[in-house]
């Protein structure tokens, strides 16, 4: 998340429902990962790599969910395989 800082995350990774899959936006390869904001100290932004099971990825979009518009709950982001 940060550049040159690992930051620990509870995650769900899942793929994509495939008619959302448009190999233009968003790729078969794609992965849509929620990972929860409690205790979380940074946002996940686009260009971020993330690192999960051993494989980085890159944050090729992020959206994060608040409820009252103040406090993130959850994040849900776009990632891609680096290789």
């Amino acid at each position: 998340m940060a550049q040159g800082r690992a930051t620990l995350a509870m995650l769900v990774p899942m793929t994509y429902d495939q008619r959302y899959v448009d190999e233009t936006t968003i790729l078969v390869s794609d992965w849509q990962v929620s990972i929860s904001s409690v205790g979380l100290a940074v946002v996940p932004k686009v260009g971020d790599i993330v690192s999960a099971g051993g494989v980085d990825y890159h944050v090729i979009d992020a959206d994060p969910n608040n409820y009252d518009g103040v406090m993130n709950v959850i994040l849900v982001v776009q990632e891609r395989t680096t290789q």
